[in-house]
């Protein structure tokens, strides 16, 4: 047996590793250049020698033994294999890591050019481009380019205008900083613009392309606005959607419902029904979108447009009413089955009247007993039942907590304002107005 060696004090971990985004300047990243290269070979120097036993193969490279695998010798001698000395990371070593350059002004306005000539080429609409002349490039004022569009033999000279991400805050300021111009047209291209955004440029008058997939062409006697094909530029994020499946959509919600909280990975993970991992991918997500401010909480209205982009729900018809008695369980701290629709919304306040009897709006428990109820209630053609249910896009509109207010409607519990409130977003014609004369939550969708 080896030999135990006697007891010893061991010297305390050295160095601090830590991730961070920073705003840097040339001379900054010059200088954490610098630092990357030199810890980064300090880095292989102790990894080189912690892997002395790997074995080479023919060409030089480390070989790791099959029964090496998966271990830590193993990562350590496929991060060598793998990584330059500016990017190996290992423990107790400021890890750095060379971010690409920021977008110039110019490269923006280019890359919105080329988007928005690639946009309109598939609506089929005739497009030339005049870039800025180099000799004003230096200049003081800022970066333009002007695009000749040609619709049914009316001729549009849009001024390009080029962001990244275009919140509410973003369009008004942008609208009430251009001059009027009786020339030239304003044109936005973003690579997201939120719902929010989209209706002031809509209602300033301005054209927008909304890289995901969405070009919007107003003019005199010109009116365009069609889904398009998604285009990335070629220096952005590939971060992805800002809010996608279950777990953007609860996270979204849940910070929607409790304006100016953070949620916490640990302490909401049994609330969200999530891993605490997960919470944290989906708030770093929204973070980098510009959906949540520096503390972690929802930034009013662009989370909540965001979300009511997203928000669905494939709803059943039923031939007979369901009975709350049947549905909506005595305990208040059980999930249960929750109305939406227009008399939960005017039950909260907002600006609608219910009439008589209408069609009950149900959201159910689950999957499950959306079956359940079909079979029992029986399936009606979609607009010809009494009733209609649906599974929410997240379970915490089911969920019942103590202390809840919330009004009852012929038995029913209403679901929670936020979740009302989306439900009415999905009304193209009117859910706007509605929202914006329903007081309730003005905090939370103005």
């Amino acid at each position: 047996m080896r030999p135990i060696a006697a007891p010893f004090v061991a010297a305390p971990p050295a160095g601090v590793r830590f991730r961070a985004r920073l705003k840097v300047d040339a001379d900054d990243e010059a200088v954490l250049g610098v630092i990357g290269e030199h810890l980064g070979s300090l880095a292989v120097q102790d990894l080189a020698a912690r892997c002395k036993g790997g074995l080479l193969d023919a060409k030089g490279r480390t070989r790791v033994p099959k029964t090496a695998r998966g271990s830590p010798l193993a990562h350590g001698l496929m991060l060598m294999n793998t990584q330059s000395p500016e990017r190996v990371c290992h423990s107790g070593i400021l890890e750095y890591r060379m971010t690409r350059p920021r977008t110039t002004e110019m490269e923006l306005i280019a890359e919105a050019v080329d988007g928005a000539l690639a946009a309109l080429e598939t609506v089929g609409i005739k497009t030339q481009a005049r870039l800025p002349a180099p000799d004003k490039a230096e200049d003081s004022s800022p970066a333009h380019a002007v695009l000749e569009v040609v619709v049914d033999d009316r001729s549009l000279n849009m001024s390009v205008e080029a962001v990244s991400y275009c919140t509410a805050q973003n369009a008004a300021a942008l609208v009430s900083r251009r001059r009027p111009c009786a020339d030239t047209l304003p044109l936005l291209v973003a690579d997201r613009i939120t719902a929010e955004a989209r209706t002031i440029l809509t209602d300033a008058g301005w054209s927008w392309l909304d890289r995901r997939g969405r070009l919007h062409l107003r003019g005199p006697g010109v009116r365009v606005d069609q889904p398009v094909q998604p285009a990335d530029r070629t220096t952005a994020s590939t971060a992805g959607p800002a809010i996608t499946g279950r777990s953007g959509i609860t996270v979204a919600y849940w910070l929607c419902a409790h304006p100016g909280e953070r949620v916490s990975p640990n302490r909401h993970a049994a609330v969200l029904g999530l891993a605490p991992s997960t919470i944290s991918t989906t708030v770093r997500r929204l973070a980098d979108a510009g959906l949540v401010d520096e503390d972690g909480a929802a930034i009013a209205p662009e989370l909540f447009w965001e979300l009511a982009a997203v928000w669905c729900a494939d709803r059943t018809w039923l031939v007979r009413r369901p009975d709350p008695k049947e549905h909506v369980p005595l305990d208040p701290l059980v999930p249960s089955w929750r109305m939406t629709g227009t008399a939960a919304a005017a039950a909260y306040g907002a600006p609608l009247t219910a009439a008589g009897e209408g069609v009950l709006d149900l959201y159910v428990t689950s999957p499950v007993e959306l079956s359940i109820a079909t079979r029992r209630y029986a399936a009606a053609a979609p607009g010809a039942g009494s009733a209609v249910i649906a599974v929410p896009p997240t379970s915490l509109v089911a969920e019942r907590n103590r202390g809840d207010v919330v009004p009852t409607i012929e038995g029913w519990p209403a679901a929670p304002l936020v979740a009302v409130a989306l439900d009415v977003a999905q009304d193209r014609g009117r859910g706007r107005e509605i929202l914006e004369g329903w007081n309730a939550g003005r905090d939370i969708w103005l």
